[in-house]
Order: structure tokens, then sequence, then C-alpha cells
């Protein structure tokens, strides 16, 4: 059975909370009883480190679901064993700078993530995934495979306030052109 929610963190700025955001809303979904998984697909890999699995091997990382061959094993370790067991992260880490360039090249590459999770369904109650600070091209497989965005901004001062209003509205400028065109193609 598909996750019945699948939200993606999403932003061009850096510091703004995405991983504080997703491992603390995965960490309360699973306090409730809710099974979580986490997708890092941040080549910083900063959600992996936040829930202690920087140092933590596994048999594979997101650049394994996004390579050619990925054969629905999803590479999952359980985050905070032995606190919460219903919360599982699939690592981010260097090997998605390989990933950025085949996405890139390929021209049904925005839609590997979607199309992973429908071939591949998890189990889970919620997907959540933390994406890096960039607009493409990780961030947008994420747009189209989930079924919510988060935005984040970062409150400051008015002036750059001002100037973070606008870049919200440039981001969501790109995110309602690309849902539109993701939408296009499903139709």
């Amino acid at each position: 059975m598909p996750a019945n929610l699948t939200l993606s963190i999403e932003t061009n700025a850096g510091g703004v909370a995405k991983s504080t955001i997703s491992y603390n809303l995965a960490y309360e979904l699973g306090v409730r009883g809710y099974s979580v998984a986490l997708l890092d697909i941040d080549p910083n890999e900063s959600l992996t480190l936040f829930c202690g699995l920087g140092e933590f091997k596994t048999q594979g990382t997101m650049a394994n679901v996004y390579h050619p061959d990925f054969n629905g094993n999803w590479p999952l370790v359980t985050a905070w064993q032995g606190k919460i067991d219903k919360i599982q992260v699939c690592k981010g880490g260097k090997e998605l700078h390989e990933t950025i360039r085949e996405v890139s090249k390929d021209l049904r590459g925005t839609y590997t993530l979607a199309d992973r999770l429908s071939d591949y369904p998890l189990s889970h109650d919620f997907v959540i995934i933390d994406c890096p600070a960039t607009l493409e091209p990780l961030p947008l497989t994420a747009l189209a495979a989930s079924s919510h965005v988060l935005i984040p901004i970062q409150p400051s001062a008015t002036k750059v306030e001002d100037i973070q209003q606008e870049q919200l509205r440039d981001l969501l400028a790109v995110l309602e052109a690309k849902a539109k065109e993701i939408r296009k193609k499903l139709d």
C-alpha cells in the first residue's frame, strides 16, 4: 500500500531548517504511532547526519534508488533505534552528485522518484523528502513524487524579508510551472 502522504520540504535557500523540519516532523509522527520514511536527496546529507546515521554503513543510498537498475530494494535504515522504531531513513550523500548529472540528461529524469514510488511503493504512512537548497534537478524529482510541498522561509529583518519574499514568489512560480508541466504529461 502506498504512503498516505508524500511531503517534500523544498526551497532554494540554505539554512532555513529543511532538515530540522523533516526529522522533527518524522519524530513527532513516529511518537504518534505512524510509520515514516525519510528520503534524504541532499548530497550534503544533513538529514542523515541529524538522524545520527552519518557513520552508519548501509547497503545503499538514495543514489541507488535513482539508478536505472533499481529493483525496489529500498536501502532504508531505522533511525533512533531503541527510541522509536517507526522511522526509517534512506541516506543521502556525495553519490547524489553523479545522480544529479544523470537525472539532468534523462528526458524522463524529473519523474524518476515518482516512478520509483509508484513501481515500488513504500508501506509507510508518510514519506518525507528532504531536498537540497536548489531548484533543480533533484528537488524537481521530489516535486513530481509529492502529494504535498512545504516551503520553509527564514524570518529576518524587513529589507532581507522583502528579498526573501521575492525569492519565494520566484520559487512558487517555478514550482507552479513545473507542477502544470507534470500534470500535463501525466494526463
